[in-house]
């Protein structure tokens, strides 16, 4: 029955996302693909009007040895170019925020994505005009990390939805 669903066109809400014991559904407008190995779970998020391509939101899960906050931290700050002149902590900025008596630290950066299709490739995609939020969120026995990013524009236009379904978790 769900092929035929998808056959015909029909978008089929997404299961609720489970991080721990915690459980958020995420908008019907997300569209569920397919994960790789370490991620939970990938979305493609609606695009904005003009833009080429959506914002992607990849969540990852690691039962250890992916660092604390500022090993995370260094390491998303290497994942945009500010730009001339500029230095991340220019186009950076970083919050934290309580969800069901978790603390999540948000990382949020514009500028040039540079994007590795493989982790183990020394070759990088740069991405001009691209946002990059990315979430520490611990859990009791596994860390999940977030990584919305997209064209600026359209990660812009799903931002209040990401935060929104984040927040929710309980």
């Amino acid at each position: 029955m769900f092929a035929c669903l998808v056959t015909i066109g029909l978008m089929v809400p997404a299961d609720a996302v489970e991080l721990g014991n915690l459980k958020s559904t995420p908008p019907a407008d997300w569209k569920e693909g397919r994960a790789g190995q370490m991620q939970l779970k990938v979305f493609t998020l609606p695009k904005a009007e003009g833009d080429t391509e959506p914002a992607t939101l990849t969540i990852y899960q690691f039962p250890g040895g992916v660092g604390g906050v500022e090993a995370n931290l260094t390491r998303w700050k290497g994942m945009i170019d500010p730009g001339a002149g500029k230095k991340i902590d220019d186009v950076a900025k970083i919050t934290s925020f309580e969800v069901s008596k978790t603390k999540v630290t948000v990382f949020d950066a514009t500028g040039t994505y540079l994007f590795k299709p493989n982790f183990s490739d020394p070759n990088v995609v740069r991405k001009d005009n691209y946002r990059l939020i990315n979430v520490y969120f611990p859990g009791e026995e596994k860390v999940f990390t977030m990584r919305l990013v997209g064209p600026a524009k359209s990660v812009a236009a799903v931002e209040k939805g990401f935060i929104d379904w984040l927040k929710n978790f309980k």
